[in-house]
This record gives structure tokens, C-alpha cells and sequence, in this order.
């Protein structure tokens, strides 16, 4: 529960840091470091999320089951339906910190911007 809880308050402020980001852009303000900032942070998230739904799921997460995505296929599979993509969605979204650079060089930007390094 505790790590549920910390991945409801962590989604929370990073809702409010992007409404925080959407009304000064909408007043015609430069986005600046917060950009990089909301991009380490979202993709910590989706990691906190993917890490979370994965151990849930448990020993259902680890088979490989290409056969029961098959469209009309007669196979169940072996635990629940959502527990098929978990791995898969789990280990392309840990491209995330690493696809529009990693989270060390967006707090680098951001260090650069604030700090005027």
C-alpha cells in the first residue's frame, strides 16, 4: 500500500507542476527548465507505475504468451488478461529516460538553466 500511495502522490504533483507549466505558457511564458524537469520526472513515474503493476501481477507477469494476443484465439491465458503486456510495456517504457535523454542530462539542462552554468 505504501508504494501505491507514493505513486498516487508522486502522479499528483507532477499533474500540478503541468498545470503549473500549461498557465504560464498559456500567459505567454517560456517554458525554460521546467520542460526537462517535467520530462525526468513523468518518466520516473511511468517507471514507479510499470515497477508497481508488474510486482502486482507477480508470477502472471513473467510468462511469455504471444499466442493469447493472437486475434481470435482460443487460448486463455494463464492469468489475467492485463498481466500479458505488463513485461513488455515495463521494459519499453524504461526507454523513456534514456529516448529524449536520460534523466542525468535533463537535470543537467536544468542545473545549466537555473544555475546559468
Amino acid at each position: 500500500m505504501q508504494k501505491l500511495a507514493k505513486l498516487n502522490v508522486d502522479a499528483t504533483a507532477l499533474e500540478i507542476s503541468e498545470q503549473r507549466v500549461l498557465s504560464n505558457l498559456s500567459a505567454g511564458n517560456p517554458p525554460g527548465a521546467a520542460s526537462s524537469i517535467q520530462k525526468a520526472r513523468g518518466s520516473e513515474v511511468q517507471q514507479q507505475a510499470d515497477i508497481l503493476g508488474v510486482e502486482a501481477a507477480a508470477y502472471y507477469a513473467n510468462p511469455l504468451q504471444p499466442e493469447a494476443l493472437e486475434l481470435g484465439t482460443n487460448r486463455p491465458p494463464v492469468g489475467p488478461e492485463l498481466a500479458i503486456t505488463l513485461v513488455p510495456m515495463y521494459l519499453s517504457n524504461r526507454m523513456r529516460t534514456i529516448a529524449g535523454g536520460s534523466s542525468e542530462i535533463q537535470r543537467n539542462i536544468v542545473a545549466k538553466a537555473v544555475l546559468g552554468l
